[in-house]
């Protein structure tokens, strides 16, 4: 507190002198020199002040708290860690001023040994702090560490994707996207690799895409336990502009026991579609879908109305179902010629 006092002392002083001989412009050249001298001469002062003022106080006792870089050996190469580790740990000293300023601005690191479950980092603290003499370590938090390890493996996981696409009107996904390569290979301790099906990229909004789509994206940065084979992945994604088309097909009965037949009213299905424009005109040249009913959908029916599905018969055509009507026909089950 007395320190205190003596230092606001000074800045006060100082401040009083330095307002009494800056106060307004010089009256000549003479006065200029004497104001410039005067200046000179406190500033001189208060840094020869300032320094009799630390030499005064650093020297005395002080207690500091400090945060101390943890750095871990080496485990043995089938271990692992199932938790991270604290990178600092706080320690309070008591010392010389003069000694503390060098642990404040560089503060040494504190080795520990991850082979043993259970540490006692105050006294781990204290026999490293030796080499400060006349440093005292007070207190350590935390001042035990457990540590914890188990069998390293190795297990490879699929890349999700977690970019997301949107394209301009009228253009669309050819494809979905492709990552490569598709999988990655997590490293870590058993209890926490076992556990983990999949591996994402990082998050991405990718907008207005009109063209297809080559880049390299990140995969999330894993917890400090556990390594990745890679970070990196390449994202390829085709795109097109797309065109819509329209098909009437007749609808089908699968499975259906020999001797019988259904009729469908109405026998047609219309259906509307987008295909890229480059495939249009084949998609326009052969039946691109298929309309069918399972027989079994009939016999269980009681209402006299099914829905038809709608597959896609061609592997070669980009196309996309859009809709199709209707969604319900009525039936007519016909044996041997005769209708019931």
């Amino acid at each position: 507190m007395e320190n205190r006092s003596f230092l606001e002392k000074w800045i006060r002083k100082f401040k009083n002198f330095w307002s009494g001989f800056t106060g307004g412009p010089p009256d000549d050249e003479g006065q200029g020199l004497m104001r410039r001298e005067k200046i000179t001469v406190a500033v001189f002062a208060y840094i020869i002040a300032l320094i009799l003022w630390l030499l005064v106080n650093l020297g005395r006792t002080f207690n500091l708290s400090v945060k101390i870089p943890l750095v871990a050996e080496q485990l043995p190469v089938q271990r692992a860690l199932t938790a991270p580790l604290p990178k600092y740990v706080t320690v309070n000293f008591n010392g010389e001023g003069w000694k503390l300023i060098n642990i404040y601005h560089n503060p040494p690191p504190v080795h520990i040994n991850p082979r043993k479950n259970r540490l006692n980092l105050y006294d781990i603290v204290r026999e490293q702090m030796n080499t400060f003499p006349g440093i005292t370590v007070l207190k350590v938090q935390p001042s035990v560490l457990m540590i914890h390890t188990d069998k390293k493996v190795h297990r490879k996981v699929p890349i999700v994707s977690n970019i997301e696409l949107e394209t301009k009107p009228q253009f669309d996904l050819i494809d979905s996207p492709k990552l490569t390569p598709d999988s990655v290979t997590v490293t870590g301790a058993k209890s926490i690799v076992d556990n983990i099906e999949e591996w994402e990229t990082k998050a991405e909004t990718i907008k207005d895409a009109s063209k297809n789509i080559d880049r390299i994206v990140t995969l999330e940065k894993p917890i400090s336990i556990l390594n990745l084979s890679f970070n990196k992945v390449r994202y390829r994604a085709k795109i097109s502009e797309f065109t819509e088309g329209e098909v009437k097909i007749p609808i089908q009965t699968k499975n259906i026991p020999q001797g019988r037949d259904v009729t469908y009213s109405p026998s047609l299905i219309t259906i509307k579609y987008d295909v890229p424009l480059d495939e249009y005109t084949k998609a326009k040249n052969r039946i691109p879908f298929m309309a069918y009913v399972p027989y079994q959908d009939i016999v269980r029916d009681t209402t006299g109305f099914v829905t038809p599905y709608i597959s896609k018969e061609s592997d070669t055509l980009h196309i996309k179902l859009r809709s199709y009507q209707p969604r319900k026909v009525a039936y007519y089950n016909v044996i041997s010629g005769g209708r019931f």
